[in-house]
């Protein structure tokens, strides 16, 4: 897909007469207003984007976040974006409906949730890269709060809408051209697919990733995609998908329920370690919202999470607690390669780590079990043997 061929899109979803449309997986392209109105959102979110007539309401903030110190931006975006990214929720949810259960099924993309979470960790990850100029931090926060917002009308092309969308709510921010190219280029480079449709990086062995990366990324955008890759933890659970059906028939969400990354450091042989953890187990203070995912009681009084076929121990019994290994074959099946040269989560994860750690020599992920039950596996990359390792997964796990 050529760069022409991207902005029409662009431009025929954001339209000059500035009444979107929306487009999403077996969505028809259709009217932001009517979308949304099908999808029950309030009508007063719904009169903050579009007006009663079709047209773009976005307001047009005064901010100039680019003044504000990097602890500042979030704090200060919330009050215009958070009602952005409730609209895009709903619109997400409007566009993947789930045929059996008749509901939309997606993790959760709000401002208090995931945009809050990405936003702690891109700026985490430039300290750790040694990149703590204030301007660089600046940057990485506003793509980090605005890099979803075009959800709204398309998920599948909401990384090629951000800097439409940031020119409209935060105006100043275009006044400073070359810092807005690199806020808008990694609200675009965030999203997995740009990888094989632009760069076709599918076809391509890490190796040739990774120099393509050290050519089209900047720090701020290598950190968003990054981070946002590595976004997976219980709390991610939109309110619809505490429910064992949902796991049954979406494998996002269950994975998000059993497998949480807690982080990732740099030690002191200056490896990058991301730890995660596999838990089965709902604690106490977890029932108000986990309480229908509860099957049996498990021990230091918590209890067992509902498991779908694919990870439970005992696949015919529904009472069955998730098994570490077969959440761990789930995980990489969903996230990890299908193939060699595959332009997947994980793969770029590594190639945005390897870019904006450049004195690391290996990435190293690490997944241990809650129970105890299980040693911890660990897969240590480095620059050479990615291709190596994540094919001695795809054979571990039968993922040929």
């Amino acid at each position: 897909m050529s760069i022409v061929e991207t902005a029409q899109i662009a431009s025929r979803l954001l339209r000059q007469d500035m009444r979107p449309q929306v487009q999403h997986n077996g969505v028809a392209e259709g009217s932001l207003r009517e979308y949304l109105e099908t999808a029950r959102l309030s009508t007063n979110v719904i009169d903050y984007i579009v007006s009663p007539d079709g047209k773009l309401n976005i307001p047009s903030s005064s901010l100039d976040l680019y003044l504000f110190p990097p602890a500042d931006i979030y704090s200060q975006a919330e009050e215009t974006l958070a009602p952005l990214y409730q609209a895009a929720m709903y619109s997400l949810l409007g566009g993947h409906i789930n045929e059996e259960m008749h509901i939309g099924l997606f993790t959760d993309h709000t401002y208090g949730n995931h945009i809050r979470h990405v936003a702690e960790g891109v700026d985490e990850a430039l300290l750790m890269g040694g990149y703590d100029d204030i301007e660089t931090r600046v940057n990485g926060q506003i793509a980090a709060i605005l890099h979803d917002i075009p959800n709204v009308l398309s998920r599948s092309w909401h990384h090629l809408l951000g800097g439409r969308f940031a020119r409209l709510i935060f105006p100043k921010l275009a006044e400073d051209k070359k810092r807005f190219k690199h806020i808008r280029d990694a609200m675009k480079l965030h999203h997995e697919p740009i990888y094989e449709e632009m760069y076709h990086l599918d076809t391509q062995s890490f190796g040739a990733k990774l120099q393509r990366f050290q050519k089209i990324h900047t720090p701020e955008s290598a950190a968003l995609l990054f981070v946002d890759n590595l976004d997976m933890r219980r709390d991610r659970l939109y309110a619809n998908a505490y429910n064992p059906r949902v796991f049954d028939q979406h494998g996002h969400s269950e994975i998000n329920a059993f497998m949480n990354v807690k982080g990732f450091e740099r030690d002191d042989s200056g490896d990058i370690l991301i730890s995660a953890e596999f838990n089965p187990w709902i604690d106490p203070d977890e029932l108000e919202t986990c309480d229908p995912l509860v099957t049996t009681e498990a021990p230091d009084g918590t209890y067992n999470c509902y498991a779908s076929k694919r990870v439970r121990k005992n696949p015919e019994d529904p009472e069955s607690p998730a098994d570490f290994h077969n959440t761990l074959r789930e995980t990489w099946g969903l996230y990890g390669p299908s193939c060699p040269q595959d332009a997947d989560r994980m793969t770029l994860m590594l190639a945005a780590g390897f870019t904006l750690f450049p004195e690391s020599e290996r990435i190293v992920m690490r997944f241990t079990d809650r129970t105890g039950e299980n040693e911890p596996v660990t897969y240590g990359f480095t620059r050479d043997t990615v291709n190596q390792v994540m094919e001695e997964i795809r054979t571990t796990y039968d993922l040929l």
